[in-house]
């Protein structure tokens, strides 16, 4: 089986991450792999924190950062990740505010969901560009999903998913194996939903590079992989079945239709894959952009755009901004951009888990809980526990409240507790 588990360099512009220069200095790619194969991605997590001295000696805190960024998530670590993304993330030009005022008038919010949902009515592709280092871009997932079922979508491709999914499918739910970003248990989640419906999962990364482009320039290599994630889904899923309804789940500016920079030839800069697609296919996607707005104690790393929206009180939920009068939206390079509110913390958690996914607050049975060490709290579907991602993860840090689980309504879950070595302290059954 081959997977492409990227950390480092995760995804493409906007931000590149540097090449490695130091031949020693330690692989975060690496770290506890027996542990984090097996389930424990805490002892991944404290021996990448560990590192974090060693990558600032070494200039490389940049890296550090974003690799951090990417991992969080994955133990409900959202603060953490707000904390990496302020360190990674460039801060935004400001645009003059009667300009900002001129550019907005006479546009409106609506509900993301909502609309591309009414989107899926005359368009047979959507793709989504997530950002892979904020899991709340991921709450779209879920409920598109559901909604483009009932619009005879039935292929869901996923950039992440690894490709083989043979465990996968045979076990009826997200498994560790299934791909690098569903170890987010919001992804996973949503991954679970698609089997439950019927999807047909699909990957589509680019996995092997011929020799000659391993050692060409980063344009040209960057360029093969858009152009052979592109070819495979023309390959893979339309040369079989022309009329296909596909959702393509990405990454960042893969999704772009249109070129950055239209001042220079075509061949001399970068080709996303949603631009490759539609040249090779004739099909034309319909492209949805989800960047990562808000970031914690830094406005500044907040897009004019996005501040102006959030003044205007426009920001109650996930939403685009759409013409009052046409067919316009905002958005750039072909893709729609979808604004989500500022995160909030209630008892530990981010509020969107409970606005836009319906998940209810569980508490962590004090049973399962030692109160003087690091522990990661995970909770499984009750007949979904071996090799399968967590419904949900938190961290318990000693001295601090104990938070809450989040999790979706009328279900039965197994809450297991383990600290960083993986020993378990007890195991407990909720219902919701």
């Amino acid at each position: 089986m081959r997977c492409a588990f990227l950390i480092l360099v995760t995804s493409l512009l906007p931000m590149m991450a540097t090449e490695l220069t130091v031949k020693d200095l330690p692989s975060l790619a690496d770290l506890k792999m027996s542990q984090w194969n097996s389930g424990n991605p805490l002892a991944r997590y404290v021996a990448t924190l560990d590192l974090e001295k060693v990558y600032e000696s070494e200039s490389r805190s940049q890296d550090f950062w974003q690799n951090f960024a990417n991992l969080a998530p994955f133990l409900g670590d959202v603060e953490g990740a707000m904390k990496a993304r302020t360190i990674v993330w460039p801060s935004q030009p400001l645009i003059d505010e009667s300009l900002l005022k001129s550019s907005l008038h006479g546009y409106r919010p609506v509900s993301a969901v909502n609309y591309i949902l009414d989107e899926a009515k005359t368009s047979n592709v959507i793709m989504v560009g997530e950002e892979h280092m904020d899991s709340q871009t991921r709450c779209l997932l879920l409920p598109l999903l559901r909604g483009l079922k009932s619009r005879g979508y039935e292929y869901f491709a996923a950039e992440t998913f690894c490709s083989d999914l043979a465990e996968t499918n045979r076990s009826g739910y997200t498994v560790r194996s299934t791909g690098f970003y569903t170890q987010d248990p919001i992804f996973a989640q949503a991954v679970n939903e698609a089997i439950k419906l019927g999807y047909r999962l699909q990957p589509y990364e680019c996995i092997d590079e011929p020799a000659e482009i391993k050692a060409a320039d980063h344009i040209t290599r960057q360029n093969y992989r858009e152009f052979t994630q592109a070819k495979n889904l023309k390959e893979r899923i339309f040369d079989k079945d022309p009329k296909a309804k596909v959702l393509v789940w990405g990454g960042r500016g893969h999704v772009y239709k249109e070129l950055t920079d239209k001042t220079i030839d075509s061949t001399q800069q970068w080709q996303p894959m949603a631009y490759r697609f539609k040249q090779i296919t004739g099909i034309d996607p319909f492209c949805v952009f989800l960047p990562s707005q808000t970031e914690l104690g830094s406005r500044e790393k907040e897009t004019s755009e996005f501040k102006f929206a959030a003044q205007k009180g426009w920001l109650k939920n996930p939403s685009v901004l759409v013409a009052t009068a046409g067919d316009g939206y905002f958005g750039k390079w072909g893709c729609i951009e979808v604004f989500f509110p500022r995160q909030k913390f209630r008892r530990g958690r981010v509020d969107w888990l409970a606005r836009d996914l319906g998940r209810v607050a569980v508490k962590i049975p004090a049973t399962c809980i030692s109160e003087h060490r690091l522990q990661l709290a995970q909770a499984y579907g009750i007949n979904q526990i071996e090799n399968a991602v967590p419904i949900d993860r938190v961290l318990i840090r000693p001295g601090l409240p104990v938070p809450v689980l989040m999790l979706p309504k009328q279900g039965q879950f197994v809450i297991r507790v383990i600290d960083a070595s993986g020993k378990m302290n007890n195991e407990a059954v909720v219902r919701t």
